[in-house]
């Protein structure tokens, strides 16, 4: 036993049964009269203590030898095993190229062949294997046997008899363990996998798990790269290929840890057929003998649209298994979520790793219950992260999961299976339902598909069968998605319906955008580059404490190292990874609140950044429904409610010679005719007209009646008596910018009318029955915010039966010029508001439609977009030699100005898509200087809206593209982040879907996005704050040589820490956008103005406080000068303690009150409710305790005496551990306590208010603009941002 420690309380127990007694000293002015006694007894006792030999280890013993043996003999066996397997005796061909897709003919990735445990070959590596297992859990065990030694060595444990009888000793040891254990752990970080490193090398025919590396996706920025930024990066990137040199060394396969690569060990499975195989990112590949390498699993059906109606038959029940094989069932292979899964995978991280070896350091010197403590906050910030994770993977998984059945055409017969069993090649009957592959139609032309959770499409559409005629065309899905069905999609309506399968699983259009999904990343940020400098910063300052602690602290190193882990542990807080991710999944929270869904919710932090969003005109800027009473048709579980007959286009009138006479009157020949016949209505089972809203609304006007037969043939009975059947239909092309129909008069002859855009029309006229004033027709309407289209027709020689053999080429040419049909635009009701919000945000808000442009430009001006006193250059056509005829808006040819120019003199740009396409093919660096003031992009294809996005982003503008799916798609898959207009819940078409279809949502998310961005940045400040406010408590604690108690630790660490960093993420959005966007720097000038200017406060009040106390005269006999820091209960009841946990544990409140104001992006501070009531709560408790001597300041131990003790958090009440039997102060100087943490608060929140979100903010702006800049082209300086 140790007798020493037992003297010493013995010591202690005597001095206390001597001065414990009724009365209290307050007497501040007589110390050594009031003290005289007790000092000499102190002596006295001291003077009792005698040296007592302990036994002590050598660490050369058996054991020990043993234990240093087996931590050298793994990590060598481990490396001499990498060594063996990948360069003694690597395996010929066991690595070979790996085919992204069936058609692919070169690749980067790579496939490599291992042999898992289950072999023989592969015997030595399981049992390394089990070996380096057990070695690391070993490591924890042997911490916690020596921290069980450590409370057996000072009786707090008395079953077993001491191991080591010096504390020393058992310090010493538990240390060695920790910092051996921390390396070793760290090492087996590195792979990708610790099993794989021991998996044997084999050919890919014998492989049972499959590595496949492929190159990591490059780093998509959100926002511009500054010369700072890439300065950092390039720092990080030496940093990072000087560690994968050196692990590469160790593990002797640069594939295992090369940074540039992801790998993926992925397990060969084998079918009923014997195939083997195995799944990456939702794909099957298969192991082809011949090549003797694993290929895509895929089956192509046809390459032409006669190839498809060749195979109208159906496949026979022999072939079906042998598809089977090659691609699999039809199901996305997706392993269905479980939430401990997502707990063990995230705690599996790194930094996870790093705060459980810091908890170890916590447990001896009776610091367990603060090991317990910071247990509790890494546990809870993991399980926030992970329960975030989680519910993102488990909404994903329900997007995959479906079931049901399907009727399929095999050997002749239809029989009903599980849509799990189609193969590509299937026919199967189209029925109401959940279609589960890609198909294209074979026969039968009554069908409605809803494609709302696909494409975001906001309307249900028909789809026809394929044409015959067409058969030689070589089938794209763009080019015919009038006869395409894609898996995802809802079958509204279908009767009689065959359609061929294309492709299952992972290979249909559904499949391909999950895939996109699952391998997204999201656009990087500066604090992401950032953060890693940060905590090289950190880890270099928690050097700097470690030593400065241990050599402030004048005892043991045992005891000095420990102190200083605190310092370390401290230095880089434990929830610093979680308050991103807490913020986001608040804000998602709140968005799904407003009917805005989000598929992917780390893309709110990228839209809190977004300073340009593309509309497309109709239906997003413009009134979705007329004043007609709504009608809606059910299927399923959905309702599509609307008019169906109006998407922001109202029909004005239509006549022969341009004019914009409104009425129907002059309705009539062949005009009547062709907007009678010349659209692709159908009638749904409830007699509801479907299809595009524009033909519906030109239709309605004529005052035809539409009736369909049971086989899909239109006929119509006109309001002049005329009868006409539709014979054939050419769906609207966007290449041609036509939509045809052939019909036939009652009276047998046939003609063919052609409507489209008036250029493509005139292009396919005769020159001589072309209007004079065509052009003039066009400009004038557009001008006036007319949506205008040109009808033409001519006689067909053909009779009913040969026009199905007519292909589209040879029916639009030669044609009659018939009239124009006009059709006005509406402005949504939230149109203008939107838009000037955006505007007020600083958000360039810009139009990009297939519409006219002069008609954009004039609906641009109505809503807003482009205000009264600028003037408009419109970038007219594009010659044959590239020249730009550049217009003003008289339509007077003018010259471009320069970009200076074109600022100065508040100018915005218009061009179509030939001209935009001409721009970037002339330069694409004048392309991007022009593209920032081009407010209206016209004629625009789905090509030409994904080029005019992809230009803004590569130049670093944060774009977000607002669609409803369909021709949308493209640009929504471009932007940064796109904003679906659907009623799919969901939709895969966009990271955000507005389920109420409102462009308000647009303004919505982007006000979550600055919030979550702004409420991250001020929890990462307070989170860095705190860690630095309490390593500087460590330091100062160091240097007095005293501690805190419990309960003060517990609610510093704890309680305070964990709550004010949560609750701060709970700030609202502000109700408008602010001129700025927020912060996303780390170390830009805005940040650490405001971080370093809290911090330097805080330190500077707390020297103040510490002076003040040094300069009391009641102090000066009060001093605590003990230097034994072995046991924390008697070195806390003093002075230097108790004003230090004053004033620097409300800076642990005060600091977050500060970080609370909104910044104009959060709203105001008291609007969250939740943080304010916690700070006021705790303010009011703690200015008690300060002024009050009671059980509460009891607590911490504050203004104590032997009365009003309360139980500590590991033992029940102590007694106060110091030689003048109080810690109460005089009440003058707990006042001026109070007035110093007063002013410390109103310090730093007026340095929060005024100067870094006033003053501040301008120099910040300077600063960044000069820094970060100075390098870029001329033409991206001047839409930066103003604050980075």
């Amino acid at each position: 036993m140790n007798v020493t420690h037992h003297l010493t309380t013995f010591c202690f127990v005597a001095l206390r049964a001597y001065i414990l007694s009724p009365r209290v000293v307050l007497d501040f002015d007589s110390c050594n009269a009031a003290f005289g006694t007790i000092y000499k007894n102190t002596t006295d006792c001291a003077a009792l203590e005698e040296e007592e030999s302990v036994t002590l280890y050598t660490l050369r013993e058996g054991g020990f030898v043993a234990i240093y043996f087996w931590a050298c003999f793994i990590p060598f066996s481990m490396i001499l095993w990498c060594y063996f397997n990948q360069r003694i005796a690597p395996v010929s061909g066991s690595t070979m190229p790996l085919m992204m897709q069936s058609d692919s003919s070169q690749t980067s990735w790579t496939q490599t062949g291992y042999k898992g445990f289950g072999s023989m070959s592969s015997s030595i590596g399981l049992f390394l294997y089990l070996l380096t297992m057990i070695t690391l859990f070993g490591y924890q065990i042997l911490l916690g046997l020596t921290t069980i030694f450590y409370y057996i060595q000072q009786d707090a444990i008395t079953w077993f008899r001491p191991v080591f009888e010096d504390e020393i000793q058992v310090l010493k040891v538990h240390a060695i363990t920790w910092g051996v254990g921390f390396f070793y752990t760290i090492l087996l970080k590195w792979p990708t996998s610790i099993r794989s490193v021991f998996y044997r090398r084999s050919t890919l025919a014998d492989a049972t798990h499959v590595a496949v590396m492929t190159p990591r996706a490059q780093e998509k920025m959100a926002e511009e790269t500054s010369s700072r930024l890439k300065a950092i990066k390039s720092v990080i990137t030496v940093i990072k290929n000087a560690v994968t040199r050196v692990m590469s060394f160790i593990y002797c396969d640069r594939r295992a840890t090369d940074l540039d690569f992801d790998v993926a060990y992925c397990p060969v499975e084998i079918d009923g057929n014997g195939i083997r195989h195995f799944f990456f990112r939702l794909r099957r590949y298969n192991f082809d003998d011949k090549s003797q390498l694993y290929i895509p699993g895929s089956i192509v059906v046809g390459e032409t649209l006669n190839d498809y109606l060749r195979l109208r038959s159906g496949l026979d029940s022999m072939e079906v298994p042998k598809r089977r094989s090659v691609v699999g069932a039809n199901t996305i292979k997706m392993t269905r979520p479980i939430f401990i899964v997502t707990m063990i995978s995230e705690f599996s991280k790194f930094f996870y790793t790093y705060q459980v070896f810091m908890i170890w350091t916590w447990f001896p010197l009776w610091y367990y219950y603060m090991a317990c403590v910071q247990s509790v906050i890494v546990f809870t910030g993991g399980l926030v992260v992970s329960i975030f994770r989680y519910r993102n993977e488990r909404n994903l998984y329900r997007i995959t999961r479906v079931t049901g059945n399907v009727s399929v055409l095999r050997d002749g017969v239809v029989n009903t299976v599980s849509h799990t069993e189609l193969v590509p090649g299937d026919v199967v009957v189209v029925e109401p339902g959940m279609a589960y592959a890609d198909m294209i139609v074979l026969s039968g032309n009554d069908i409605i598909v809803d494609e709302a959770a696909l494409t975001g499409e906001s309307t249900p559409i028909a789809k026809v069968a394929v044409d015959a005629a067409e058969g030689n065309a070589v089938y794209t899905y763009m080019s015919h998605k009038r006869h395409s069905i894609s898996a995802g999609t809802r079958i509204v309506e279908a009767q009689g319906i065959m359609a061929v399968v294309l492709s299952t699983g992972s290979h249909t259009s559904k499949g391909e955008m999950l895939r996109d999904i699952l391998t997204y990343q999201r656009h990087q940020f500066k604090f992401d580059a950032e953060v890693k400098v940060v905590v090289g910063i950190l880890a270099l300052y928690a050097i700097f404490g470690f030593t400065l602690t241990v050599l402030l602290y004048k005892d043991d190193f045992a005891f000095e190292w420990y102190y200083g882990m605190f310092v370390v542990g401290t230095s880089l807080p434990p929830l610093l990874p979680t308050v991103f991710t807490v913020s986001v999944g608040i804000s998602d929270d709140r968005l799904a609140r407003k009917r805005i869904a989000c598929v992917n919710n780390e893309d709110i932090l990228v839209a809190g950044k977004v300073r340009r969003v593309f509309f497309d005109k109709t239906g997003k800027l413009f009134a979705m429904f007329d004043d007609r009473p709504p009608v809606a048709f059910h299927c399923l579980n959905y309702v599509f409610a609307g008019t169906l007959t109006k998407q922001g286009l109202d029909f004005i009138g239509a006549s022969a010679d341009g004019k914009l006479d409104t009425g129907r009157a002059k309705l009539s020949g062949n005009l009547l005719l062709g907007m009678a016949t010349c659209h692709n209505l159908k009638l749904s089972s409830k007699g509801l007209l479907v299809g595009n809203n524009v033909d519906h609304n030109m239709f309605v006007a004529t005052g035809t009646d539409l009736s369909q037969s049971s086989d899909g043939s239109v006929s119509l009975a006109l309001n002049d008596g005329t009868c006409v059947t539709v014979l054939k239909r050419f769906e609207f092309d966007h290449h041609r910018m036509t939509q045809s129909a052939i019909v036939q008069r009652s009276d047998g002859t046939v003609c063919v009318f052609v409507k489209g855009s008036g250029e493509s029309i005139e292009r396919l006229c005769l020159r001589n029955t072309n209007p004079e004033n065509f052009y003039n027709n066009l400009e004038n309407a557009a001008k006036q915010g007319i949506y205008q289209i040109s009808l033409a027709m001519k006689e067909l020689n053909y009779d009913a039966k040969s026009v199905v053999t007519l292909s589209r080429d040879n029916v639009e040419n030669g044609l009659t010029f018939v009239g124009f049909i006009n059709f006005k635009n509406q402005l949504r009701e939230d149109t203008p508001d939107v838009l000037a919000q955006l505007g007020a945000g600083d958000v360039i808000s810009t139009m990009v439609t297939g519409d006219n442009t002069l008609t954009g430009i004039n609906i641009a001006r109505e809503a807003g977009l482009i205000k009264e006193d600028e003037e408009i250059i419109f970038g007219k056509s594009v010659d044959s030699a590239g020249i730009i005829t550049w217009v003003n808006e008289d339509g007077d040819v003018t010259s471009l100005p320069s970009v200076g120019k074109i600022k100065n003199r508040s100018i915005a740009l218009a061009v179509t898509g030939k001209v935009w396409a001409a721009l970037n093919a002339e330069s694409q660096g004048n392309a991007s200087a022009l593209a920032p003031f081009i407010r209206v992009f016209g004629r625009c294809t789905p090509l030409d809206k994904v080029s005019v996005i992809e230009s803004f982003v590569s130049n670093g503008t944060t774009c977000c593209m607002v669609g409803d799916g369909g021709n949308d798609c493209g640009a929504l898959k471009a932007a940064h982040i796109g904003i679906a207009l659907s009623d799919a819940e969901a939709s895969v078409v966009a990271p955000f879907t507005s389920l109420d279809k409102s462009i308000t949502s647009v303004v919505e998310v982007l006000k979550e996005g600055r919030c979550a961005l702004a409420s991250a940045l001020a929890s990462y400040k307070y989170m860095i704050i705190y860690g630095q406010v309490e390593s500087i408590n460590q330091i100062a604690n160091a240097y007095f040589s005293v501690t805190f108690h419990e309960w003060c630790w517990v609610f510093m660490d704890g309680i305070w820490m964990m709550s004010m960093a949560f609750a701060l993420s709970l700030a609202h959005a502000e109700t408008r956008l602010s001129p700025k966007r927020p912060t996303s720097s780390l170390l830009g000038a805005h940040t650490m103005f405001s971080a370093l200017g809290v911090l330097v406060t805080n330190f500077i009040f707390t020297c103040i406080a510490l002076g003040l106390l040094t300069s009391q005269d009641w102090y000066s006999c009060r001093k605590w000068d003990s230097t034994d820091i072995s046991n924390i209960t008697l070195i806390g009841d003093n002075y230097e303690a108790s004003v230090l946990f004053i004033v620097t544990g409300y800076q642990y409140i005060s600091t977050a009150m500060a970080f609370n104001f909104g910044y104009t992006h959060r709203a105001s501070w008291w609007k969250n409710y939740v943080f304010v009531s916690l700070a006021s709560i705790y303010t009011i408790v703690h200015f008690l305790a300060t002024v009050w001597p009671s059980k509460l300041s009891c607590l911490w131990r504050l203004n104590c005496t032997n009365e009003n003790v309360v139980p500590a958090v590991t033992a029940s009440r102590i007694p106060i551990n110091n030689v003048f039997n109080t810690t109460v102060m005089p009440l003058g100087f707990r006042i001026e306590l109070i007035v110093i943490m007063v002013f410390n608060t109103i310090a730093i929140m007026s340095w929060e208010y005024f100067f870094v979100n006033g003053v501040g903010k301008k120099i910040a702006a300077r600063l960044n603009k000069k820094s970060d800049f100075s390098n870029q082209p001329a033409y991206l300086l001047d839409h930066q941002d103003d604050v980075v």
